[in-house]
């Protein structure tokens, strides 16, 4: 882990879970997997912390805002 906000491009989310981009967005619709960060020029990256916390339980992870309202 590089830092407490460290960010993590698509394509080394997408090495690290092993998972297509597609999956990845199937699950974004869902609300299933960590948040996306908009970055100019059309980048997207995700929070690393996230990620691993996804990583550590990918059935029951919830997004951040799902998180705090349980």
């Amino acid at each position: 882990m590089r830092g407490p906000k460290a960010l993590l491009t698509l394509k080394q989310v997408m090495k690290l879970t092993g998972l297509s981009e597609s999956s990845i967005r199937r699950r974004w619709e869902a609300n299933r997997f960590p948040p996306k960060l908009k970055l100019p020029p059309h980048r997207i990256a995700m929070a690393e912390a996230e990620v691993l916390r996804y990583l550590a339980d990918p059935e029951g992870y919830l997004p951040p805002d799902l998180r705090d309202s349980k």
